[in-house]
């Protein structure tokens, strides 16, 4: 049995005997993709399309934000997977919000942590962003998954996309069985100062006995209808959002490796901008001089 073999299969029992904290899920179908919003002028283009379909639909309302977490040399982007902080708005939590760390990995495995916030910090870990969310007896068993997972050192995971989103879920009914879910969702995607805002669907499912191959169909369909030509079907929002940042956020790679020098550009060109205006007022009150 090979290294890696023996990291994976001790890593499943550390999280095997630890599930209170830690909770594995098979990783089920997922498909996300950037709509046109001119053909989802109204919610009535969807409900049809639905209806069309055969399913019978249930619609809820959800707020949420998703915070990602990647290396600097991309590594979880570069194999599909996403570690991210979940926190949605829920009135029945002292907060009024719920928290969960969720990571999904291409060995077709999902898990989702607990957070816990401590008041103080008691070492380098206590101050990494994502390192510090989970219990301290706990960070070792999720180092040890992340660099089975071919994650090197984990502290250098980076915070660098806040995504925020009002969502619509349908809920997808066949014959009385739930089958998907199909999400609209409005996005805003927050990274290095920079703000992009657009709208997605995502389906979602987590039963076991849907047919895949019926909801690629009925993913395709929906992209075909409501998607943007020549755009892409994802297989997950973190690989969608990734892909728009790296096309639209000039120097993406770069403030990812070096996330300082995105403030730093910022003060040298406000710096600049500054001294020009000044430069300018002093040329023009040295003229005004000149002809009085």
């Amino acid at each position: 049995m090979n290294l890696r073999a023996r990291l994976f299969l001790s890593v499943f029992f550390l999280f095997s005997i630890n599930c209170h904290a830690f909770e594995l899920h098979e990783k089920t179908f997922e498909r996300s993709f950037i709509i046109d919003e001119k053909h989802l002028s109204t919610a009535k283009n969807l409900d049809q399309f639905l209806l069309n379909e055969g399913f019978s639909t249930q619609i809820s309302t959800s707020h949420s934000t998703n915070l990602y977490f990647d290396t600097p040399d991309q590594s979880l982007a570069k194999k599909g997977d996403y570690l991210r902080l979940v926190t949605l708005k829920a009135a029945s939590t002292k907060t009024g919000v719920d928290e969960t760390l969720q990571y999904s990995n291409s060995n077709g495995s999902f898990y989702s942590m607990s957070v816990k916030h401590y008041r103080a910090a008691k070492t380098l870990e206590g101050k990494h962003p994502l390192i510090s969310l989970i219990k301290r007896k706990e960070r070792p068993m999720f180092k040890q998954l992340l660099v089975s997972d071919g994650v090197g050192y984990p502290l250098t995971l980076r915070a660098f996309s806040r995504v925020v989103k009002a969502s619509y879920k349908y809920q997808l009914d066949l014959g009385g069985e739930s089958v998907a879910t199909v999400i609209v969702n409005n996005v805003k995607s927050i990274a290095f100062n920079s703000v992009f805002e657009f709208k997605t669907i995502s389906i979602e499912s987590n039963n076991m006995m849907s047919s895949e191959s019926k909801l690629a169909d009925l993913t395709q369909h929906l992209f075909d209808t409501f998607g943007i030509a020549g755009e892409t079907i994802f297989d997950n929002e973190y690989t969608l959002v990734h892909s728009h940042l790296t096309r639209h956020l000039v120097f993406f790679d770069w403030l990812l490796k070096y996330p300082f020098t995105s403030n730093l550009w910022r003060s040298l060109l406000f710096g600049l901008f500054g001294g020009m205006i000044v430069l300018y007022i002093l040329k023009r009150r040295d003229k005004s001089t000149r002809l009085h």
